[in-house]
């Protein structure tokens, strides 16, 4: 699928959805349930705007700070406070500002031609009943895990400076040609999942491959400094700062626009390089592990928490 094909066909829906992108969560989450919408949106025949100018990843202009556009981007302010994922607050005053913001959007969406705003959505795009979706106007059928990889294919480009930038923190770390990845998660993932020991993951990895070098993408620099000293014969590599301690999302909102462009460009860096491995070990828990298993081919990845590819 192309960017070109994919604008002719979207822009002639009639119905509008748009999109905030990088309202409320990591990167990841938020990129994995815009690529679910997008895939709503074809095959229901709704036309699938952008929104995200206050994209917590970005540093200027959201999307296009990092990636090459694929579709129209709206600028209305008002998305920042309207366009949420839910409807609804949860305080002790709910149903007096539920009411009000529910009238406010309303409101909006009538003011400007607007059918749907994320929270009007964002459950249906969730649901994986694993049946076979047909789009129509690509002459592309599949099921979702399937339809996630193309549409990845079609936007994950990055723009110039990105790409600059990337290459020059890959080069940083000297790789060699085959190598295995491995995500390990640390930070407030606890809150949804238990963390896995990382020995649970070396043990796979020996078994699994007789390559020795490892690729480590990480949110606490303490995993890599354990598997260095209780993994002497192997050779690990990472983007992981020294003084990382996991990823805590409301401490990453309060850092600076500059951190958090250093700290996403690293991942973004990261991710690549996952990509190229022989192998990848992680967790179809995590929203990166989603990720990956809607880009690599599913021969090249293990999960060791959740045996299939699921919506995280």
């Amino acid at each position: 699928m192309k960017i070109e094909d994919y604008k002719k066909v979207n822009d002639a829906f009639q119905k509008k959805l748009i999109f905030n992108l990088g309202s409320e969560a990591g990167f990841f989450s938020e990129f994995n349930n815009m690529i679910l919408s997008m895939i709503f949106c074809l095959n229901n025949e709704i036309q699938f705007v952008l929104y995200s100018k206050n994209a917590n990843f970005g540093f200027k202009n959201g999307w296009d700070d990092y990636f090459k556009p694929f579709c129209y981007e709206t600028k209305g302010f008002l998305n920042k406070y309207l366009n949420r994922r839910r409807n609804y607050f949860i305080s002790v005053e709910s149903k007096l500002i539920n009411k009000i913001f529910n009238n406010a959007a309303y409101i909006y969406k009538k003011l400007h031609g607007i059918d749907y705003l994320t929270f009007d959505l964002f459950d249906k795009i969730r649901q994986n009943n694993n049946k076979i979706i047909e789009l129509k106007p690509f002459g592309i059928s599949g099921n979702l895990q399937e339809l996630c990889k193309i549409i990845i294919e079609m936007i994950w480009q990055f723009n110039d400076s990105t790409n600059s930038e990337i290459k020059s923190l890959m080069r940083n770390i000297e790789l060699p040609e085959d190598y295995i990845s491995i995500h390990i998660r640390g930070g407030d993932k606890f809150i949804d999942t238990p963390l896995i020991n990382f020995d649970e993951y070396m043990k796979i990895v020996s078994e699994k491959s007789k390559i020795r070098n490892v690729f480590i993408l990480t949110d606490d620099y303490r995993y890599f400094e354990n598997l260095t000293m209780n993994y002497p014969n192997w050779n690990f590599f990472t983007l992981t700062y020294q003084d990382e301690r996991g990823y805590f999302h409301k401490k990453f909102m309060g850092k600076s626009k500059e951190d958090r462009k250093r700290y996403i460009l690293k991942l973004l860096a990261s991710i690549e390089i996952i990509s190229n491995s022989k192998l990848f070990i992680g967790t179809f828990s995590s929203n990166i592990g989603m990720y990956m298993g809607m880009r690599m081919p599913s021969d090249k990845i293990i999960s060791i928490d959740l045996p299939e590819w699921q919506i995280w």
